[in-house]
């Protein structure tokens, strides 16, 4: 049984921008990307209802973008070869697909795992094959679907890491904006439309939450801790580039306000690896450390002064002591166990779960999933980082902050604005292929979606015919010239290509 939630008139919107050619699509899953705890719909079932994020509904918009694109080209043109990303992806899907069908019943009956709805009672359960091993392995499908998407559509030229990069602070200040009703609201008794915002009842939603006596800000999402992970990541994207550095505080701003402890470490974590290895000047660095200082300093005042220090005792020294970081521990210890029993091999994903990401991938896919995840992770980090550019840096150090978070006490995989931001990187190592290529006079899949010309002679400007050693090219242009007396490599003018960093 479908039931329709409120977000779902604002998803048809998100739908409409969608259709709007590769552009519209990637504005509308960027901002689709922080209503993680969002649905339109919901369906019912005998065990417990089920909803998938907005972002993952829009992925078969953005196949029917790409068919309609590459497959009149067939046979005319050749695509740009995969990343290293692409290839760690795939193969880290393949494993996780094929143990998500084959491990539980492998090792059914033989090794203990935490499932989720178990945790609350810390029982360990023998595995068994189970409807949520094949729900988490069609998430792994669906995750690289919209890396390998935003990938394509990024060094298409027919859009660009700089419309992307705009939407994604669009949707990151809006939720931040958002956030600050929910916390000035709390103050106030403000209504929250938490049927919006949380209308996905297939999962555990804890947006409300409170520390000493303080709401915690969740936003959009599902609860405070995916807050802080989400904006830690768009951090490294929006302010340790050369842009968006407003933004990027306000983010910053309700960070701190969401009392979001693994929030706080990414960050540092985050800072400390921009300083160390981002290409910034020095002046910038110094800058934005001095700014990441005061704001920090003056959290510090105001807990303080309004709760005596406590929430900062709490929060960051005593978390490991704490009745929750106890439980967390207890969570990873388990998963490793399950890991230990299936002699390194995983239980299938979706039979176990602990606290961090780390320990739920070794209970799940064992030491292949954790050596092909890393390998992607790096692969892709460094696609991020070799950008000239700072605002192609952003995405390395955004997958940076999402790493860092993993590490810590963020177990999902299913968190559309990571593999957007990893497509991103990927889209601008595949977009940096294509102008080499196109330079060296060979025929790759141009930015207009037709093959960018014949190998050039000696003497000729590559992809430039008429040039010849620097003289002026004739008057007459291959355009200016009747249709059949073109060169069967020359096609028809097409839409131009999009410079990159050009307003959208």
């Amino acid at each position: 049984m479908i039931s329709f939630t409120p977000f779902f008139p604002a998803f048809v919107v998100l739908l409409l921008m969608s259709l709007r050619g590769m552009r519209g699509w990637l504005a509308a899953v960027a901002l689709a990307a922080f209503f993680q705890g969002a649905t339109p719909f919901v369906l019912g079932g005998a065990a417990r209802d089920a909803g998938l994020a907005p972002a993952y509904l829009l992925l078969p918009i953005g196949v029917w973008h790409y068919l309609r694109w590459r497959m009149p080209l067939a046979g005319r043109a050749r695509d740009l070869p995969l990343t290293p990303a692409h290839w760690a992806l795939i193969a880290f899907t393949a494993v996780g697909v094929a143990g998500a069908v084959l491990l539980p019943r492998l090792f059914a009956g033989e090794v203990l795992v935490l499932p989720s709805r178990a945790q609350r009672f810390l029982r360990m359960e023998p595995v068994m094959p189970q409807g949520t091993n094949l729900f988490q392995g069609f998430y792994l499908v669906m995750n690289y679907a919209l890396f390998a998407l935003v990938a394509r559509f990024v060094s298409s030229g027919r859009a660009d890491e700089a419309g992307l990069r705009k939407w994604v602070v669009r949707g990151a200040v809006l939720s931040a904006l958002v956030g600050l009703y929910q916390w000035g609201g709390s103050f106030v008794g403000a209504y929250w439309p938490s049927e919006f915002f949380n209308s996905n009842t297939g999962v555990i939603q804890l947006g409300e939450q409170q520390a000493m006596g303080f709401r915690r800000i969740s936003s959009t999402f599902i609860e405070p801790s995916v807050l802080g992970y989400h904006f830690a990541g768009c951090l490294g994207l929006m302010l340790f580039s050369a842009r968006h550095a407003r933004a990027g505080l306000l983010l910053l701003a309700v960070l701190l306000l969401s009392l979001a402890s693994s929030g706080y470490v990414i960050v540092a974590g985050l800072t400390a690896a921009w300083l160390v290895i981002g290409q910034a000047p020095a002046e910038r660095k110094r800058s934005i450390f001095i700014a990441l200082l005061l704001l920090g300093l003056a959290g510090l005042a105001a807990d303080f002064v309004f709760a005596d220090g406590r929430l900062f005792q709490s929060l960051i020294l005593d978390k490991g002591a704490s009745e929750s970081g106890q439980v967390r521990a207890t969570w990873n210890l388990m998963a490793w166990e399950s890991f230990a029993q299936s002699w390194g091999l995983g239980a299938g994903v979706g039979s176990a779960r602990g606290s961090s990401f780390v320990a739920t991938l070794a209970a799940t896919m064992g030491l292949p999933g954790l050596a092909l995840f890393a390998l992607f992770l790096w692969r892709a980090i460094r696609a991020g980082l070799a950008e000239r550019e700072a605002t192609g840096q952003g995405y390395g150090f955004a997958l940076i902050a999402f790493s860092l978070g993993w590490c810590l006490a963020m177990p999902d995989l299913s968190l559309p604005l990571v593999w957007i931001c990893a497509g991103a990187a990927a889209g601008l190592q595949l977009d940096a292929a294509r102008r080499a290529g196109e330079a060296a006079g060979e025929a790759p899949l141009s930015a207009a979606g037709v093959p960018a010309g014949p190998p050039a002679r000696p003497g000729m400007a590559a992809g430039r015919p008429g040039w010849h050693d620097g003289r002026a090219a004739p008057a007459a242009s291959a355009a200016a010239r009747p249709a059949q007396a073109r060169t069967a490599w020359q096609a028809p003018p097409a839409e131009p290509a999009t410079p990159r960093g050009a307003p959208t």
